[in-house]
């Protein structure tokens, strides 16, 4: 891709539970199908005060 270049990319998964996800995966549209083109690289973790709901 050139500078400038810009690409829709959708969520295609998610890592872990859907309340608390992880990783999430990303997939590019290609022909009408959905390509995995990557995953995040950071851990998401929720902010927790410690205690649960």
């Amino acid at each position: 891709m050139k500078r400038g270049d810009v690409k829709e990319v959708l969520c295609g998964a998610v890592i872990g539970p859907i309340n608390q996800p992880e990783y999430v995966v990303v997939g590019l549209p290609v022909d009408g199908s959905l390509q995995i083109v990557g995953r995040s690289a950071v851990q998401y973790k929720a902010h927790t005060s410690g205690s649960s709901p």
